[in-house]
């Protein structure tokens, strides 16, 4: 027969969460009201997370250069395969004529 689990207290989760003990938490995560009250305990206040916010985004038109370098590279490598494989081609064809197991 198995045990009911006990929910844990408010000061249990903070703890639980400040000592990075995940494994204990865990096991309540199919429990609404203790998600709940985990997302409660750990919320951010929100000048910390405008801060945080403010920190981390890109700057205006960040997507538009790094698409456009991306594009650039790979069309450089898409440049160098082309090169590689006429090279190639060039010695594959001197192989044949010059292959007597060619003729």
């Amino acid at each position: 027969m198995r045990l009911p689990r006990r929910r844990p207290s408010d000061a249990d989760l903070e703890s639980w969460a400040r000592t990075g003990r995940p494994s204990r938490v865990a096991k309540f995560l199919d429990d609404d009201d203790v998600t709940a009250r985990l997302d409660e305990i750990t919320q951010l206040p929100a000048t910390t997370a405008a801060a945080l916010h403010a920190a981390v985004e890109p700057e205006p038109g960040f997507s538009v250069r790094t698409t456009a370098a991306v594009r650039d590279r790979v069309g450089d490598l898409e440049r160098v395969g082309t090169l590689f494989g006429l090279l190639g081609l060039g010695i594959d064809t001197v192989r044949t004529f010059t292959d007597p197991d060619q003729r």
